[in-house]
């Protein structure tokens, strides 16, 4: 049949079939993002039950594998995530790496509300404590130093089971 004068001519590009394809694999990339994104805060909220459940940071960290690298995260990354979680409550939360990242890269900032930074020398305050210790230890009598050590035992402990350091 030829056409007439006054029909209308549909053109279709030689591309449109590639720009549906492109579309199509972005509603499916976002789906995917937005699925890892919920596996995260997911994973981090049992990252949180375990913690309070009585285990350690530093256990966690032990036993959780980075599936890319097959080595156990630190336990500062088990910091980081619990961080993220308790930070980040109200909803829409963040996206789980943006609140991640927002708490691991965060700068300190001075009590006064100054926004100076402050370097906390731990070094200096363990050689402080040592020194203390010692002191305390050499004028101690032998029931005195026993107590002293398990009193030392239970300190560093509550440290040990800290969510934070």
């Amino acid at each position: 049949m030829k056409p007439r004068v006054g029909d209308i001519a549909i053109v279709q590009s030689v591309h449109e079939a590639d720009v549906r394809e492109i579309n199509a694999l972005e509603q499916r990339i976002v789906k995917s993002e937005d699925d890892a994104d919920a596996k995260l805060w997911e994973q981090a909220r049992q990252v949180v039950n375990l913690l309070e459940a009585g285990m350690t940071q530093r256990a966690l960290a032990k036993q959780w594998v980075n599936a890319r690298t097959g080595e156990a995260y630190s336990q500062a990354h088990v910091k980081w995530t619990l961080a993220a979680f308790e930070q980040f409550t109200t909803q829409p939360r963040p996206r789980f790496r943006d609140a991640y990242n927002e708490v691991a890269n965060a700068k300190p900032s001075n009590s006064d509300g100054s926004g100076d930074s402050i370097r906390f020398d731990f070094g200096a305050a363990l050689n402080r404590i040592h020194d203390v210790l010692i002191k305390t230890y050499d004028s101690a009598s032998g029931f005195e130093r026993k107590q002293l050590v398990s009193d030392l035992r239970a300190f560093l402990n509550t440290i040990e089971t800290r969510k934070y350091e």
